[in-house]
C-alpha cells in the first residue's frame, strides 16, 4: 500500500514539475476563481493578485453563476492593469457577471463544458424577497404593449373605414383611438415610472462597463455587445464556444496543456460554481508546486492516510493491551507482597508476659 502511494506521489510531482516548467516558459500566472463574484471578494482578490503577480501574462480560470457587476468590473480591470495580456479559460458555468468579465479578456478559451450567458443585468423583483428579474423584462413588456396597441389601432381603423364608406378618415381615426385607449388605459395605469427608470439604468450598467473593458482589449464589437445585452430571450440562455466565436474576435478551444492543467487541478476547476462561497487561488512559477491542486493531493493521499490511521490505531491498541497487562502484573505483585506480610506476622510468637 505504501509503495502504491509513493508511486502516485512521484507521478504527481513529475506532472507538477512539467506544468510548472511549461507555464514558466510561457511567462504565465494561473488564477482560479470559483463562486459568486461579489463584494468584498473583489477587494481580497485584488490585494492577493498584487502580492502574488510574477509573470507578464495570466490564464484566468473562472467558474461562476454571476454576482455584482461592480465587483466583476473591478476584478477584470485589475487583470487588465497588471498583466500585458490575459486569457480567460471557461471550463464550465460562467454566466451573467462572468460574461461581463469575459469582455475584458484578450482571449477566450473554451472546454467542451464551457458556457457564457447574456448580459441582461438582474434587479430585485418588486414586492418580492430574494427574487430577481432581468432588467429587460420591463422594457420588453413596454415594447410589446406598444406594438400591440398600434396593431389594435390599425385593425380598428381598417375595420371602421372598410365597413362604413361614409365615415371620413378623421372620424375613423378618432373612433379607433378611443377604442384602443379604452382597451389599454387600465394596463398602462399599473406601470410605475420609477421602476421603469430603475430597469433602464440597470441595463445601462452592462453597456457602460462593457465599453470600458472592451476599449482595452478590442475583443468584441459594439454590435456584439448590444446583442449580448438585448439579443437573447432569457438570462440562462447558453452561449457555447461556437456562439461565442461569432461574438468575440479571439476564441479557441483549450489546448492539450490547458486540459492537462484542469485535470491536474481536478475537482477544484469544477464545471459548476460553488454554492454560497467564493474560492480564489493564485499560482505562479514559484508556488505552483506547493499550491496547485491541494484537493487532489489530499484525495491521492487518502489511502495512505487511512493506512497510517489504521496502523496508529492498531499500535495504540497494542500499547493499551501491553499497558493493561503491566498494570495487572503490578497489582498482582502488590497483593502477593501484602499476603506474605500478613502470613509472616501470623507466624511470629506472642511476646512473653
Amino acid at each position: 500500500m505504501n509503495s502504491t502511494v509513493a508511486g502516485a506521489d512521484t507521478a504527481y510531482a513529475q506532472q507538477t514539475k512539467k506544468l510548472r516548467d511549461e507555464f514558466w516558459a510561457r511567462d504565465t500566472d494561473i488564477i482560479y476563481y470559483n463562486g459568486d463574484v461579489d463584494r468584498p471578494y473583489d477587494t481580497f482578490f485584488i490585494d492577493q493578485l498584487q502580492a502574488t503577480k510574477r509573470s507578464s501574462n495570466a490564464l484566468f480560470i473562472l467558474v461562476t453563476s454571476g454576482g455584482n457587476p461592480n465587483a466583476g468590473y473591478r476584478i477584470s480591470r485589475c487583470l487588465q492593469d497588471h498583466y500585458k495580456s490575459h486569457s480567460m479559460l471557461i471550463s464550465g458555468y460562467c454566466k451573467s457577471t462572468g460574461t461581463l468579465m469575459a469582455l475584458g479578456a484578450n482571449e477566450l478559451v473554451f472546454t467542451g463544458h464551457g458556457e457564457l450567458g447574456p448580459l441582461d443585468v438582474q434587479m430585485e423583483k418588486k414586492d418580492e424577497l430574494w427574487e430577481s428579474q432581468s432588467g429587460l423584462t420591463i422594457t420588453s413588456a413596454l415594447d410589446g404593449m406598444q406594438n400591440q396597441a398600434f396593431l389594435t389601432f390599425e385593425e380598428y381603423f381598417l375595420m371602421v373605414k372598410t365597413r362604413s364608406q361614409s365615415i371620413s378618415t378623421k372620424m375613423a381615426s378618432e373612433i379607433s383611438t378611443q377604442l384602443t385607449v379604452g382597451l389599454y388605459s387600465e394596463l398602462y395605469k399599473n406601470i410605475d415610472p420609477l421602476h421603469i427608470g430603475e430597469a433602464t439604468r440597470a441595463v445601462s450598467i452592462a453597456r457602460h462597463y462593457g465599453r470600458k473593458l472592451l476599449s482595452h482589449c478590442n475583443n468584441i464589437s459594439e454590435e456584439s455587445l448590444t446583442k449580448l445585452i438585448t439579443g437573447y430571450p432569457s438570462h440562462g440562455f447558453v452561449i457555447d464556444w461556437k456562439e461565442a466565436a461569432e461574438l468575440f474576435e479571439n476564441v479557441r478551444s483549450a489546448n492539450e496543456l490547458e486540459e492537462e492543467l484542469l485535470n491536474h487541478i481536478g475537482n477544484i476547476a469544477c464545471k459548476f460554481p460553488n454554492d454560497g462561497r467564493s474560492d480564489y487561488r493564485f499560482y505562479n512559477q514559484y508556488n505552483l508546486e506547493e499550491n496547485i491542486d491541494n484537493e487532489v493531493t489530499n484525495n491521492g493521499d487518502e489511502s495512505g492516510q487511512a493506512c497510517q490511521a489504521a496502523e496508529q490505531t492498531e499500535g495504540s491498541g497494542r500499547e493499551s493491551q501491553s499497558q493493561q497487562r503491566d498494570e495487572g502484573a503490578s497489582e498482582k505483585a502488590k497483593r502477593d507482597v501484602k499476603s506474605k506480610t500478613k502470613q509472616n506476622s501470623a507466624k511470629k510468637p506472642a511476646p512473653a508476659p
